[in-house]
């Protein structure tokens, strides 16, 4: 049973048991407020149940490493093929491995649409960005391509 406070516009899911194997596809299917979304919030662990606990691929979702939660949320993003992706220091508290395969990700993404992010890393400037805007204090500070942007210049931003 997955149950939420009061007055929160999730709605409860009363499911004993349910199995998916490997390979299989399934559509889940049902009127507004059924639970479908709950049910795919439970899976990719954004939501957790008050009662019993959810696996997948034998790990319950708050055992998924941020790695793995990061590429999950990038690739429901990607499947709304948006124009325009924000990412609010997507690699951060990531291993060296998963930041790698989230830039990955980001770059072929903005193959197809716009991608501003927030990067506190210079290394993975050039991996994510043409361009770098240098905010201090509220204000602009640069904005020019990133092969351009020297460590003394970035380091200044945080001094």
């Amino acid at each position: 049973m997955l149950s939420f406070p009061q007055g929160s516009p999730w709605r409860v899911l009363d499911i004993d048991s349910l199995r998916i194997g490997p390979g299989e596809r399934v559509a889940i299917v049902g009127r507004n407020g059924a639970g479908k979304s709950t049910l795919l919030r439970l899976l990719a662990g954004f939501a957790r149940p008050s009662h019993g606990a959810v696996t997948v691929l034998g790990r319950q979702p708050n055992q998924s490493s941020r790695g793995e939660r990061q590429k999950l949320a990038i690739a429901r993003m990607l499947m709304q093929r948006p124009r325009l992706i924000l990412a609010d220091e997507p690699t951060a508290a990531l291993d060296p491995q998963a930041t790698s395969e989230i830039c990955a990700l980001l770059v072929d993404a903005a193959r197809r649409t716009t991608l501003i992010s927030v990067v506190h890393n210079p290394a993975l400037l050039p991996l994510l960005a043409d361009r770098v805007i240098g905010l201090k204090q509220g204000r602009m500070v640069f904005d020019q391509p990133a092969v351009e942007l020297d460590d003394r210049r970035f380091l200044a931003l945080y001094a």
